[in-house]
């Protein structure tokens, strides 16, 4: 954990413990992987989370999940912490002190462990279905100067705003209305006979007008006028204040969600395509959780198995569809039942096919355990789903043999002693009648930097060097 008193900047990382600092003692815990869990903060900081963690669930609907990830629990050190898991994001309080929390990410010995974390996170953020795909090198950079993720994502809108200014907004005909001393347009019979009985020198009249002022332009001030109220950072303030003069004819938005309806992408609009795909992740909280609380505080988190899930499914595309395989991301095709009518979609998250092999793949962000009793922490849940998937892949598509099936966990340092000891980042299961399970660990890191012999990469080496399954 670093704290920045200057920024009221808190950085922790996923399964990491905040604390009151006066609930614990930190010089009573001897084991140094122990300690490490725990985030001690001062306790006025530590109410003030606590509160916004029962404001967030208090605001939910009996459909939504409650604040499974960030939660006050108990703690055989202290009485109570939050534990934080599973959701990577920010989390700004009433007081200004924000919570920046990162993946957990194995990164072996690496100097710079945060900033190259923030590096991996961002790039799979990418992937995400609805998120903004454009990572600069100027965005790299600016992850190196220690830059919160939030302020990024600012920061990567107020580039594109700037590149679009420097084009040329685009300008439109729009209908407008007013009382002139000169005629133009359309003459409005009734308003003239209402408002200009007595004024003959004045026209009511209706015209087109060419002006900036037209939705795209509309939203852009508005999520810049938005980010200007939030941003913590004094160079994208700066920038966005320089930015606004663009705008001194567009008048803010007055309704999001009629301006956004009326935008049509096309040749003329190209430059705005990325631009509002940010102005819907500012303006209209989408792609990730975003709270915001009658206290001031808010939140922008993102689901780490969403990430996971998107990003795995995008690389199997890139590295497998130029050796000949298939590649189906979120399959659909099949339900658990057909009667009395097609209930409970199966989803896995990949599909591979190639000529007559058919593999499933589907992933999980979880930490397991080195546990083989307790077997590693799989969850039964997890291989009844996977064990669904092989029978009914083997059913509808009439198989001579049983699919294979892979769980592809995050490899982490829990595991690494019982990997070593294993085939090839495996753990495998196989029941009686041939259906195979395999749990296989993905080297994050290796994935993201694109090593030659990345953990997807030494996957499918695996997979095409074994026989398919024996013919049940």
């Amino acid at each position: 954990m670093i704290s920045n008193k200057k920024r009221n900047l808190i950085e922790v990382t996923e399964y990491q413990r905040i604390v009151d600092k006066k609930k614990i003692d930190l010089s009573q815990i001897k084991d140094e992987g122990k300690k490490s869990l725990y985030v001690p903060i001062e306790p006025n900081i530590y109410s003030e989370l606590k509160n916004f963690v029962v404001e967030y669930n208090s605001s939910l609907s009996k459909d939504d999940d409650p604040l499974e990830f960030i939660k006050p629990i108990s703690d055989k050190q202290a009485r109570e912490v939050i534990l934080i898991k599973n959701y990577v994001g920010l989390i700004k309080l009433k007081s200004g002190v924000q919570i920046e929390i990162l993946p957990k990410i194995e990164l072996g010995n690496t100097k710079n462990a945060k900033e190259e974390t923030k590096k991996i996170f961002v790039k799979m953020l990418m992937c995400l279905n609805g998120f903004p795909a454009k990572l600069s090198g100027n965005a790299m950079l600016k992850i190196k100067k220690g830059m919160t993720i939030f302020e990024l994502f600012i920061s990567m809108f107020v580039d594109e705003v700037r590149t679009l200014v420097q084009r040329g907004l685009k300008s439109g005909y729009v209908t407008q209305e007013d009382n002139l001393y000169f005629f133009k347009g359309k003459l409005k019979m009734n308003e003239q006979i209402n408002y200009n009985f007595a004024h003959k020198e004045r026209f009511y009249v209706e015209y087109d007008d060419f002006v900036q002022n037209r939705p795209e332009n509309r939203l852009i001030k508005s999520t810049l006028l938005k980010l200007l109220r939030v941003t913590s950072d004094t160079s994208n303030s700066k920038y966005i204040k320089q930015l606004l003069t663009a705008f001194e004819t567009v008048e803010p938005s007055s309704n999001y969600e009629r301006d956004i309806a009326s935008i049509v992408i096309d040749r003329s609009t190209g430059n705005y395509r990325l631009l509002m795909d940010w102005v819907k992740v500012f303006l209209f909280n989408k792609s990730f959780t975003n709270f915001s609380g009658n206290n001031e505080s808010r939140a922008i988190l993102f689901s780490m198995q969403d990430l996971f899930e998107a990003y795995v499914a995008k690389q199997v595309v890139r590295l497998y569809t130029p050796l000949d395989w298939t590649v189906y991301p979120q399959h659909k095709q099949y339900y658990l039942f057909n009667e009395p009518s097609n209930i409970f979609r199966i989803k896995p998250d990949v599909v591979i096919e190639k000529n007559d092999r058919l593999v499933i793949m589907d992933t999980k962000w979880k930490r397991l355990n080195t546990s083989a009793h307790y077997n590693y922490g799989i969850s039964q849940g997890d291989m009844y789903q996977m064990y669904a998937y092989s029978m009914k892949y083997y059913n509808n598509r009439k198989l001579k043999t049983f699919p294979e099936v892979w769980v592809l966990y995050p490899k982490t340092e829990e595991m690494i002693s019982v990997l070593d000891s294993e085939d090839d980042c495996t753990i495998n299961f196989k029941d009686d009648e041939g259906v195979k399970i395999h749990a296989y660990f993905l080297d994050i890191e290796s994935l993201v930097n694109d090593s030659e012999n990345n953990s997807l990469t030494e996957l499918l080496k695996r997979i095409e060097s074994e026989q398919p399954p024996v013919e049940v």
